[in-house]
């Protein structure tokens, strides 16, 4: 009999770096929606992602759409990533079964 394991999915999308940011870019191109857990990726190939993306497709009609278990968008810190996908739990589970392991040795 075979068990099966469910993984969970989180991502988040990364803020602009300060080269991108100097480079005149003010978004990123995927687009990130935290309350459905999708993340857009507009389909479009273009130079200039803000101006283009209005103008050849106002209404996101072309996206590529990306489902996930949690999705955290760009203006979410990494400490708040941590929080949504309860990574302190998982931490302190290494640290205990770490602790454990150090105590055993000696």
């Amino acid at each position: 009999m075979s068990k099966t394991a469910k993984i969970d999915v989180a991502v988040r999308v990364r803020p602009l770096l300060e080269h991108e940011k100097m480079d005149g870019l003010r978004q990123t191109r995927l687009k990130a929606n935290p309350s459905n857990s999708e993340i857009r990726y507009p389909n479009i190939p273009h130079k200039v992602p803000n101006l283009f993306d209005r103008l050849v497709d106002p209404e996101g009609k072309n996206n590529k759409v990306y489902a996930f278990d949690k999705v955290c968008s760009n203006n979410c810190s990494q400490e708040e990533f941590y929080q949504t996908v309860g990574m302190n739990k998982y931490i302190d589970r290494v640290l205990e079964v770490h602790f454990v392991r150090f105590r055993a040795r000696f």
